[in-house]
């Protein structure tokens, strides 16, 4: 993988927020990162600054973190940038994994603990070119840690296919999906009343909703009621005992409340609130884009690209949506060749102008390759606008998905609600696919939806389900366009 998007990835689990800590050191850094490599001596070479442990209830694994070329005070700069930020790393790695992690860091490894051998090692390299000189900061982790995300990871893996490996778990939307189970654990008092206060205010989360949590996960019913609000508490209290009475709550209508309240998580935490994951979902939808722009160009050569845009006559189009600096940067690999191709669209003016943006320029690698997936998503836009598609294209769209978790991709963007409204009225057969692509807690509610056991009274609301269906057709043509999912001919 060109773009080196798992070390990335990795990069911002296990060392969080590094690159502003780097910022704000030195005066304009350049960083590089390498692949995830495999061990060598070259590790030995540098100084031991710090050991990250994750431990679960069962596992413990060591990351050996060395460093290059930095003086003392940078050092313990680094550290305790390292060490403050061990709470952020707990959150993610629990909420990622499912179950509750804890991490610690110190300066060396504890006498009793018997490390992988030298064989069962991968590595990072960082490098951080600043004004004065050059520092390197490898990260070290134990094979282990690896196999954590893809059972594919082996001893032999080159670098290409631990990438491929982790790429796939983490385009897995649900991988990144929040379990409210591992919420209860692992957040503090402070950020479990912030997150319950947000999804009130916007009627995210009811009394109902909190008596099922007290039902499904009782053993944190006391969290639950240290973090809301008196009035919230009682009038949990009350509703229990109406509860009691009525008698039997099915398991499913658990699985279904609980699943509920983790989307509403999940949306609220994409979005702009200040939550510890949420910040690492955003850098992850920046890796992620990353992924998806290259994959666009392994579809077909970017020359090829640019020949299908012309042939369909929509380049010209392609190159209006597009700003200079964009098709400049995309162009810059081959401008002879394509200079020829665009002098048939464009003016003779604009045409030097766009050439005047890099002429004895050195373009970095990354920002062709960002460029020219911005040139082809344009295009596909372009494309896509022109068909017109409305509501009617919904279940035609649908049948074209290609992957199983692209039809999570579609179900995490629109939600449960929309998803299962827009599904009211399609033949069985059509929704085949799709339901048994579902994680089973959202499988269950859209389910129960068509069945009509929840939200009866949709099937006589054309005009809604109209409408779901719509934002679902805009939603698959805005994910194809961005390469995120696949649609097939």
């Amino acid at each position: 993988m060109l773009l080196n998007s798992a070390a990335r990835i990795l990069k911002n689990l296990l060392v969080i927020n590094i690159d502003d800590l780097l910022h704000t050191m030195y005066n304009r850094p350049k960083i590089a990162i390498s692949p995830i490599m495999t061990h060598n001596n070259t590790f030995h070479e540098q100084e031991q600054l710090a050991v990250i442990t994750l431990m679960s209830y069962t596992k413990r694994y060591h990351v050996l973190l060395s460093v290059k070329n930095l003086c003392n005070d940078e050092k313990i700069k680094l550290y305790n940038h390292l060490e403050s930020n061990l709470h952020q790393t707990e959150l993610v790695l629990s909420i990622l994994f499912k179950k509750k992690y804890s991490v610690r860091i110190s300066t060396v490894i504890d006498n009793d603990t018997s490390l992988p051998s030298e064989n069962d090692w991968k590595r990072i390299d960082i490098s951080i070119l600043t004004e004065e000189r050059e520092i390197f900061l490898t990260i070290a982790l134990p094979l282990a840690l690896l196999r954590l995300f893809s059972r594919k990871i082996t001893i032999n893996s080159d670098s290409d296919t631990i990438d491929s490996a982790l790429r796939g778990y983490f385009i897995n939307p649900i991988n990144l999906f929040p379990s409210l189970k591992t919420i209860l654990e692992t957040f503090s008092d402070i950020e479990l009343q912030a997150l319950f206060n947000q999804l009130q205010k916007r009627n995210l989360l009811t009394v109902y909703q909190i008596c099922l949590i007290v039902l499904a996960i009782p053993e944190h019913s006391l969290r639950l009621k240290r973090n809301l609000s008196t009035n919230t508490v009682h009038d949990v209290m009350d509703l229990m005992k109406k509860i009691k009475k009525i008698g039997f709550i099915r398991k499913r209508d658990l699985i279904e409340g609980i699943y509920s309240i983790e989307e509403a998580i999940y949306f609220l935490m994409r979005g702009d609130e200040v939550f510890v994951y949420s910040r690492f979902l955003r850098q992850m939808q920046d890796v992620l884009e990353m992924i998806s722009s290259l994959e666009l160009l392994l579809v077909k050569d970017f020359s090829q690209w640019i020949d299908e845009i012309e042939k369909n006559g929509l380049l010209y189009k392609t190159l209006t949506m597009t700003r200079e600096s964009i098709i400049a940067k995309s162009l810059s690999s081959d401008w002879n060749r394509y200079e020829t191709i665009l002098g048939k669209h464009i003016s003779e003016r604009k045409l030097s102008s766009i050439h005047s943006l890099i002429q004895n320029k050195n373009i970095p690698f990354i920002d062709v390759l960002s460029s020219q997936a911005t040139l082809i998503r344009n295009y596909r836009k372009i494309k896509f606008h022109a068909l017109n598609l409305g509501d009617e294209s919904f279940d035609y769209l649908l049948s074209r998905l290609t992957r199983t978790y692209d039809y999570s991709h579609l179900l995490l963007n629109v939600g449960w609600f929309v998803l299962s409204t827009s599904l009211k009225g399609i033949k069985k057969k059509k929704t085949v696919k799709l339901l048994e692509a579902l994680p089973r807690p959202a499988r269950y509610i859209v389910e129960d939806v068509l069945r009509g056991v929840i939200n009866p009274n949709i099937i006589h609301d054309e005009l809604q389900i109209r409408r779901a269906r719509s934002i679902c057709v805009k939603t698959i043509v805005s994910l194809y366009e961005d390469g995120v999912i696949h649609l097939s001919d």
